[in-house]
């Protein structure tokens, strides 16, 4: 009996102890908030307490990298002293949770103000192409307490929403733009490795997809394929896969057509390369930049390379590219190029 009344006394204190922890135990300072608090107070005459509404609205002006987030919030009941505010958005392509954006996700300034209400309009950047994003608008008070709207999507341009056939008066149709371009002289275009299919974060000789731990060559060795020699196939045609399936890499005959079926006039750091034919027709090849095996891109030295579909057959390292070199005023077929190596795409029509 005494050993039933000790552990009841102990068991008592622990309880009220605990008790006591949880009272004290203040709340979170950095709370993430899906809806608007309403506290007007327990007491009579107690000051209603601040409440924060935030409203996530649309997106526009979406692009291949980039996406306009809107929304807007009110604040009531503010205190007297100043707020400091900071407006912003959430975008995460991982979650749909507000919290797991919050964590995960990027965070996209938008502006500072001590305004109780107003707009939130923030650019979210360095997205990817063809991905679906969730994002969330928010704002910041006194770089403490986090509030936050409901929680929407998006899906970012893909790279086929910019491209157009364009009649050179040759056999097929030359697309207007790189993959990765979104105008015809957008300076910014993307590097591909040979048979890429998607995009590279790193570059080397140890990160290309048809090289084992050892540098041998694990596919198109010429007998690989002898239903399709020396050609790329459709599933591993970086046009074909990310522009859709009215779009393919160029053979040499194409290019050979492009050179001589055309003129060429390097302006900047563009080839304007116009229709012989007498329809007036032009593309625009960017004239800059490679990456090498090693990884070191380079720009400024006037040269730059597209990707083939087609590779010889008495090397299984390299393959087939149309070379431009304006200092030696160049133009031609390059069948020395390893693979490995980082060059534009110029896709060819093969739809309708």
């Amino acid at each position: 009996m005494r050993k039933f009344t000790l552990f009841a006394v102990v068991l008592t204190a622990l309880m009220g102890l605990y008790a006591c922890q949880q009272e004290a135990k203040p709340e979170s300072a950095n709370p993430a908030k899906d809806q608007p608090i309403d506290d007007h107070g327990d007491e009579e005459g107690e000051k209603p307490k601040m409440t924060v509404t935030v409203t996530t609205e649309n997106v526009d002006d979406i692009t291949l990298y980039e996406a306009k987030c809107h929304g807007n919030y009110a604040i009531e009941n503010a205190p007297e002293e100043p707020l400091k505010i900071v407006t912003c958005a959430y975008v995460s392509s991982k979650n749909n949770k507000v919290d797991a954006i919050i964590a995960e996700g990027n965070y996209w300034w938008a502006d500072e103000t001590e305004e109780v209400s107003g707009n939130i309009d923030a650019l979210a950047e360095e997205l990817s192409a063809n991905t679906e994003y969730y994002y969330v608008m928010a704002i910041i008070i006194n770089d403490d307490a986090v509030y936050t709207g409901t929680v929407k999507k998006f899906t970012t341009k893909n790279f086929g929403d910019y491209a157009e056939p364009v009649d050179l008066g040759l056999s097929v149709k030359w697309c207007n733009i790189n993959i990765g371009q979104t105008t015809p002289k957008e300076l910014y275009s993307l590097f591909f490795a040979w048979g890429d299919v998607e995009l590279k974060e790193y570059w080397g000789e140890k990160y290309y997809r048809f090289y084992d731990e050892q540098g041998n060559t694990t596919a198109y060795r010429g007998e690989d394929y002898p239903t399709d020699p020396l050609k790329l196939r459709y599933i591993d045609d970086t046009a074909y896969q990310l522009l859709g399936h009215d779009w393919r890499m160029p053979t040499n005959h194409e290019f050979e057509e492009l050179i001589k079926g055309c003129s060429w006039v390097y302006e900047n750091t563009y080839w304007k390369v116009t229709s012989k034919n007498g329809n007036g027709n032009s593309i625009y090849l960017l004239g800059e930049g490679y990456i090498d095996t090693d990884g070191t891109e380079f720009w400024g030295n006037h040269m730059t390379s597209y990707w083939g579909s087609e590779y010889p057959d008495y090397e299984p390292t390299i393959a087939n590219s149309l070379f431009l070199d304006n200092t030696r005023g160049i133009r031609m077929i390059d069948n020395t190029a390893d693979r490995a190596c980082g060059f534009y795409v110029r896709a060819v029509y093969r739809g309708e």
